[in-house]
């Protein structure tokens, strides 16, 4: 796909909430943040993301700088994760 630089590329946006997958409590970066969640093949980088956590006062739209997947499934005691650093979206 060719679109313009900064613009997300996919029609859904996956919700991040601690009952979706989100993993712990998100972390503050200095242009948006870093979360981990549970597997999500699908998310890549320009995807868009929201992110709700009571806990960390998150609610918003993230479109995705890097991300990626920890884990497999055949290790026992050892969830796969998925791991995201996010630039805040104010468009969506």
């Amino acid at each position: 796909q060719v679109t313009k630089k900064d613009i997300p590329v996919q029609t859904s946006v996956p919700v991040l909430t601690d009952s979706t997958g989100l993993l712990g409590i998100p972390v503050s970066t200095q242009d948006g943040l870093k979360v981990e969640a549970l597997l999500f093949p699908s998310l890549r980088a320009r995807h868009l993301v929201k992110v709700q956590s009571e806990t960390a006062g998150v609610d918003g739209f993230y479109r995705i700088k890097t991300v990626s997947f920890q884990g497999n499934n055949y290790s026992s005691g050892q969830s796969p994760k998925t791991r995201i650093e996010g630039v805040s979206y104010d468009n969506a």
